[in-house]
């Protein structure tokens, strides 16, 4: 995310992935990702400004 922000994921494992699915509402400041780690997966919804693209460097895992 611009300004160097960073999403932090806690009790995942670094292997984690999060990958993002689709826009909600018609807007594209806000939308479902999907954070799969082995058998457990959960969708976080993320709401952010402008229409930045998350990447793999904008989360992390602890």
């Amino acid at each position: 995310m611009a300004g160097g922000d960073v999403l932090r994921f806690e009790g995942v494992s670094g292997a984690a992935s999060f990958t993002y699915l689709r826009d909600m509402g018609g807007v594209t400041y806000l939308h479902a990702d999907r954070l799969a780690d082995g058998a457990a997966s959960a969708t976080p919804i993320v709401s952010h400004a402008g229409n930045a693209t998350l990447v793999a460097g904008d989360f992390a895992s602890a």
